[in-house]
């Protein structure tokens, strides 16, 4: 009697198979990666997921701050040019990227929900970009929450918050040549007094101090007038 051959199951086929299953997985049908991914969870939730991963010992980095330039893979990018002002505008230079670091270091926020509601409108994968970049730029880190273990919550590195004089001189320069929402009064004496800024910034940064430095400018109106001149 002849050998019957055994038809290969459809792709819904019997899960008890062996083989099925490790179709099913390499399809990404069931479960992630070790590095965290899983396509089903949100952006946010991935994030948290890598982060508690890092924070386990599950995946480990050549920085402690979960950088992924020694994974094998995708090569690094070639420098523009030697000039610092280019390799610095490589690392922080987009929109996005200075906006986090204004809301970590003036604002006081931390989490992905707070990004989202900051006010410029980012996108939520544009801002899960911008997070990865910083993180592996060693400007930002991811830590556990103490108090809620399912949240992370980001925090500017000592590379990031030696950041903190640029951001003040972009403040100063856009309330001085462009119509803002800035206070005159704050922004005057916030030029007077650099120093003292910069030292309570640091000091806020290293007692991990939340409370907000400087206010949305946006509150007064200014925002919502520019926006009904476009129109």
């Amino acid at each position: 009697m002849p050998t019957r051959l055994k038809k290969r199951p459809t792709r819904g086929g019997d899960w008890s198979r062996p083989w099925v299953k490790s179709w099913k997985l390499r399809r990404g049908a069931v479960g992630g990666s070790a590095c965290g991914y899983n396509p089903a969870l949100s952006v946010e939730a991935s994030i948290r997921t890598r982060a508690l991963l890092c924070a386990k010992g599950h995946l480990r980095f050549a920085s402690g701050v979960g950088s992924l330039s020694n994974v094998p893979g995708k090569p690094k990018s070639r420098r523009r040019s030697g000039c610092p002002v280019s390799i610095a505008l490589e690392k922080f230079g987009d929109r996005w990227s200075l906006l986090i670091i204004r809301d970590l270091m003036v604002r006081g926020f931390q989490t992905f929900k707070e990004f989202q509601g900051s006010g410029e409108g980012i996108a939520t994968n544009i801002l899960a970009d911008r997070l990865r970049k910083l993180e592996a730029a060693e400007i930002i880190t991811a830590e556990q929450a103490e108090t809620d273990g399912r949240r992370v919550n980001y925090r500017l590195t000592e590379k990031g918050i030696d950041l903190a004089p640029v951001l003040l001189e972009l403040l100063i320069w856009a309330a001085r040549h462009e119509k803002t929402g800035a206070p005159c009064a704050l922004i005057t004496k916030m030029d007077k007094t650099r120093e003292e800024v910069l030292a309570e910034v640091r000091r806020r940064w290293r007692e991990r101090d939340s409370t907000p430095l400087i206010p949305r400018f946006d509150d007064d109106g200014i925002g919502r007038n520019l926006k009904r001149s476009k129109r």
